[in-house]
């Protein structure tokens, strides 16, 4: 049993990482500022000493300068895991606020969140046959 719930959650974690990276890449999140785009357009960054390697683009994407909170994004056995800047981001905390991070139960990801459902019902079901 302790597996079917831990695969379910997985799955869970699954669907709502794969509706955060949709998110930022679509680009449908609040504009960045005059200041940001510059930085962008010069290949220049505040957050050098996190390990931030900004390169020249003129890609306007929020959140995806890099790459790096992207590719950050992972599920693990506790849940859905990023570098900690990407929840400032999606909070507002220090940074201006882009939800991107999707929720559980939330419209966006309900019909993924009922197949995970069902598959965790019939998991349960031929587990419990046995």
């Amino acid at each position: 049993m302790d597996s079917l719930i831990q695969k379910a959650q997985v799955d869970e974690g699954n669907v709502i990482a794969k509706k955060s990276i949709k998110t930022i890449e679509s680009g449908d999140l609040a504009p960045l500022s005059d200041a940001t785009k510059k930085k962008r357009l010069s290949g220049t960054s505040d957050y050098l000493n996190r390990g931030h390697k900004p390169r020249r683009t003129t890609d306007m994407t929020p959140l995806k300068y890099t790459g790096r909170l992207i590719n950050s994004i992972e599920v693990t056995d506790k849940g859905v895991d990023m570098f900690d800047y990407g929840k400032f981001h999606n909070e507002g905390i220090g940074e201006p606020k882009r939800e991107f991070i999707a929720k559980p139960g939330s419209s966006q990801i309900k019909t993924e969140e009922i197949e995970v459902a069902k598959r965790f019902v019939n998991s349960m079901n031929r587990t419990m046959k046995k």
